[in-house]
């Protein structure tokens, strides 16, 4: 027992939040064998048997409220897709039916899962992950911090690209890094988190509010360039604001600010594993369809001129775009929707929405994004049909405050406080 308790403590989290952030080792490691523990202990009638349940119930808590609405984990790090389902029934029906009573991924609204780091957002099927937790305690992790997720009408339109081969392939490497996530780079360079922290000795900052049908989530990272880490003039510091408003679909703002004075051009990746994607140039709109299914507009606005590319499978001198696939964990190639910035100077300002294509009110019209920034204030307006949202932020050091106006909604003002 005393072994036991030594393990929890140093492998999970308060909230239950396995250390190294991979489901499926949180699964194994964590779930199965605290529960074996647990039964051997009832079984030789151990005095202290109980006490393990509450950090049992976290566990298993942790991984059923990051499941998507089909009761599967998303494959964040070194882990595949992780199906709950079975292990909630076993929980609310035989463990601690007390506690357990619905599925969150069923039930449960949006939540922030404060070790792990992830904004969760639920709402009629729909689900969206905002990732800025820890780096993770071991060789599973991979470069994903600040990633955005998005699953709408039983597909997924923004992936984590999965858990790779153990081998020593480009691919492999790829998908550890953080060119095969939903972040931005600076100058097609991978980058990793200036202080990246393993396990972390308290939750790092991320802002998360709900008000009316208005939930936001903010985190601020530092990056600099994989293999450059010593040369500052690679450093970035990168801000992303994830806002979603009912009725309207996901925005997703990122500022951006390069520590040294140069020219530099940004890349804002979204992995989507659709059959195909068309694209708009002149209106920065992009439409990501499945053949047999819905289909998702992706419209963005930048404060510099930028174009839509799509690439899939490449492995030249820039890889972009693969998955893992199947239970041999086989690369296989994936659209990646890419919006690409002209060379410039300073700190810029991107905003992208996705609005799955069935919610669009006028299905012959596109939805619209705009930006405006102004000494104080920068101004986003979505456009869908005949609707119209307004969000408005301060260009403060850092965001702390939004105000949205909309269909149906009285204006609403979220304080997010510090996420730095």
């Amino acid at each position: 027992m005393a072994r036991t308790k030594a393990i929890l403590d140093r492998q999970f989290y308060p909230d239950g939040v396995h250390t190294e952030l991979a489901p499926s080792y949180a699964a194994g490691t964590g779930v199965a064998q605290l529960y074996s523990t647990l039964a051997l202990a009832r079984r030789k009638g151990h005095a202290r048997a109980e006490a393990l349940l509450p950090h049992l119930n976290n566990t298993a808590d942790a991984l059923f409220r990051i499941a998507d609405p089909t009761g599967a984990c998303p494959p964040l790090h070194d882990s595949p897709p992780v199906d709950v389902t079975g292990m909630f029934a076993d929980f609310a029906k035989r463990i601690a039916p007390e506690r357990f009573g619905e599925p969150p991924w069923e039930t449960e609204g949006d939540m922030l899962v404060e070790w792990g780091g992830y904004a969760v957002f639920r709402n009629a099927g729909q689900f969206a992950l905002f990732d800025a937790g820890p780096f993770g305690s071991s060789g599973h992790r991979h470069d994903d911090c600040l990633q955005f997720l998005l699953f709408v009408d039983d597909r997924w339109f923004c992936i984590d690209s999965g858990k790779p081969r153990y081998d020593r392939s480009a691919t492999t490497r790829h998908q550890r890094a953080s060119a095969s996530h939903n972040v931005v780079l600076m100058d097609s360079r991978d980058r990793v988190e200036a202080k990246p922290i393993a396990v972390a000795r308290e939750p790092l900052p991320v802002a998360f509010a709900v008000k009316n049908d208005v939930v936001v989530a903010a985190a601020t990272r530092l990056f600099v360039a994989k293999g450059h880490e010593k040369d500052a003039a690679t450093r970035f510091r990168h801000e992303r604001v994830v806002l979603t408003i009912e009725g309207m679909g996901w925005l997703v703002v990122d500022r951006l600010r390069p520590e040294a004075h140069a020219e530099h051009r940004w890349e804002w990746l979204w992995q989507m594993p659709v059959d195909r994607i068309a694209v708009d140039q002149a209106t920065g709109t992009a439409l990501a369809t499945y053949d047999d299914g819905p289909g998702m507009h992706v419209v963005a606005a930048q404060s510099v001129p930028a174009e839509w590319e799509v690439s899939k499978g490449a492995d030249g001198r820039l890889v972009r775009g693969w998955r893992s696939e199947g239970p041999a964990n086989e690369a296989v190639p994936c659209n990646v929707l890419r919006m690409v910035s002209a060379a410039t100077t300073g700190p810029v300002t991107g905003a992208t929405l996705f609005i799955p294509a069935a919610r669009n009110a006028d299905a012959k019209r596109t939805p619209a994004l705009s930006l405006a920034i102004e000494e104080r204030t920068m101004l986003l307006r979505v456009i869908s049909g005949a609707d119209e949202w307004r969000i408005r932020v301060p260009t403060t050091e850092q965001i702390d405050r939004v105000d949205v106006s909309g269909p149906g909604l009285a204006t609403t003002v979220l304080d997010i406080g510090p996420h730095s």
